[in-house]
């Protein structure tokens, strides 16, 4: 990274095959013109996503033009500011699972060796599936036998494995669809959205009932995809629903899962910080046991705010971004001509040197109100930017507010030194062979 964005500030021009040719951009000018450009002018890059459609049908992630900012715009209140704060709950009960789970491998010893990425993908699901659609799916017991959430995990570990044959005829659907992993992926597909179809037809069935009926405690998000309406009372869909219940599902747990992944890392790694975070933490809880919405709990933990967003900078949990031009894009004076497929690289964006002072070392004072008065606007985009940004961001900080907290309450992270980290930039920033870290009890 070091050494392209020396030669190459902006970006340069890349080839896959003989056919597909790209620019592959990581100036924030760039990232700028082109992330901020009305939706239908660069829309999402179909090829980098189609292996995505069967699973997710057109949700939100892969729509375009009007239909997109149709489902945009039903789907925000979705993740309005109040419709959020019962979720607090859910999500410190899903923390509180992990930590449990923690406790009982350092029962003997103190300390035990965790990998952290399977972890917290257990929790985050386990917190998607109750406040997408109130299931109660327990996939964080050891003995769990949960289908649909191992169905899940098959998918999308099948999907990561798709994008990194770089076998060029598996990327075509009829030929990947005669292989082994294509019929296996295409009825994982449809055992998930019988799945999906039937909550859906279960809900429908409850439409009027109150949400305070002794199961369900609080309004889900199915709750308000079912009752979403156009100005002319028109709503969504039953297989649009699903679409986008299948695509919450997907991005709503392991993109939040490499961000706490990653941040137990850092602390790990950095003791210092990690121990300014931990009082930080024991004087807001003092003697309770979750992060509260209406004390101001995830307002008042400014330090571990600073490492969260640290983390997401040097290992942003989506490391690349897809768009195709529908018309040309002025930049700096240079023209990128319509037709063009761009990659956004967001991780070398997070590392340029030209806009961030040592980019490999771990400083999150870089965002203090202060010295974010001088970065470049577009130099930090963990949840991308512009028209079709992340809609679910101010969910995914919470949750990783929540669990990070959670576990530094009653546990010292430290790295496990015997365990190398191979580093992979998939569809999420992962380690291809686990994220192992010790959990040491604190006394």
């Amino acid at each position: 990274i070091k050494e392209m964005t020396k030669q190459f500030p902006q970006g340069f021009r890349g080839q896959l095959g003989p056919i597909f040719l790209s620019l592959n951009a990581y100036h924030p000018n760039m990232i700028k013109a082109v992330l901020c450009a009305p939706a239908s002018d660069a829309p999402k890059l179909n090829r980098a996503y189609k292996m995505l459609f069967e699973w997710l049908g057109h949700g939100l992630l892969v729509l375009e033009d009007k239909v997109w900012f149709r489902h945009r715009r039903l789907l925000t209140p979705s993740f309005h500011f109040e419709v959020l704060k019962p979720y607090v709950k859910t999500m410190n009960e899903s923390a509180h699972v992990m930590v449990e789970n923690w406790l009982g491998k350092t029962s003997e010893n103190k300390v035990a060796k965790i990998e952290i990425f399977h972890s917290a993908s257990l929790m985050t699901l386990d917190t998607i599936l109750k406040c997408l659609m109130s299931y109660q799916s327990n996939c964080q017991e050891e003995k769990s036998t949960n289908t649909y959430v191992a169905k899940i995990y098959q998918l999308s570990n099948t999907v990561v494995k798709r994008m990194r044959d770089l076998n060029l005829f598996k990327r075509i659907d009829p030929i990947y669809y005669l292989t082994k992993n294509g019929k296996l992926y295409k009825k994982l597909c449809d055992d998930v959205h019988k799945f999906s179809e039937s909550v859906i037809d279960r809900r429908n069935c409850d439409i009027g009932q109150p949400a305070h009926n002794g199961t369900r405690k609080h309004f889900d998000f199915l709750d308000t995809l079912l009752k979403a309406r156009d100005s002319d009372g028109k709503g969504l869909s039953d297989s649009e629903i699903r679409a986008e219940v299948d695509t919450f599902m997907f991005e709503g747990h392991d993109t939040t899962a490499s961000g706490i992944s990653w941040t137990f890392y850092c602390l790990a790694m950095h003791p210092e910080h990690q121990e300014k975070c931990f009082q930080e933490i024991k004087k807001v809880m003092a003697d309770r046991t979750d992060i509260e919405w209406n004390r101001n709990d995830l307002s008042n933990l400014p330090h571990l705010t600073l490492c969260i967003k640290e983390s997401l900078r040097q290992y942003p949990p989506v490391p690349i971004i897809f768009r195709k031009l529908n018309k040309d894009i002025e930049v700096d004076g240079k023209t990128i001509v319509k037709d063009t497929d761009v990659i956004l690289h967001i991780y070398a964006l997070h590392h340029h040197e030209e806009f961030w002072k040592d980019p490999h070392i771990f400083d999150p004072s870089r965002f203090t109100q202060e010295n974010m008065k001088s970065m470049s606007s577009y130099a930090y985009v963990p949840f991308s930017a512009g028209p079709r940004n992340c809609i679910g961001q101010r969910f995914a900080m919470n949750e990783i507010k929540i669990a990070v907290a959670q576990v530094l309450s009653k546990f010292q992270l430290k790295p496990d030194l015997s365990k190398k980290i191979q580093h992979s930039v998939d569809v999420i920033y992962r380690a291809t062979t686990g994220l192992y870290l010790k959990a040491e009890r604190r006394v």
